[in-house]
């Protein structure tokens, strides 16, 4: 049998301070909860799921652009760095780290 914590909304916004969130951003998390309806294990979820994703397409585009740079010729590499710098701080809004809502 499993034993599970139930732990009240300032329990668990005090966890959540401990593990790196900021005020700002619990507050943020807050209101968020108070719009949707949704608990904290559930936006937790879905805030894992986005990190995972955007660490993954992060990686994919870094593989993608060193690998250009190892084996195209400079006319490529030049051509792949400018639609990054371009496109990177779009994904960087889009699909950010931390709890943006």
């Amino acid at each position: 049998m499993r034993w599970e914590i139930k732990m009240n909304s300032a329990g668990m916004e005090r966890q959540l301070n401990r593990g790196g969130f900021t005020v700002k951003e619990i507050r943020a998390l807050r209101q968020y909860l108070g719009e949707s309806g949704v608990t904290y294990p559930v936006l937790l979820g879905q805030l894992r799921v986005r990190f995972i994703v955007s660490v993954g397409m992060l990686a994919l585009v870094a593989v993608g652009f060193v690998w250009t740079l190892m084996y195209e010729d400079f006319k490529a590499a030049i051509a792949a760095t400018i639609p990054l710098a371009i496109i990177f701080p779009v994904f960087l809004c889009l699909y950010t780290v931390k709890a943006r809502f």
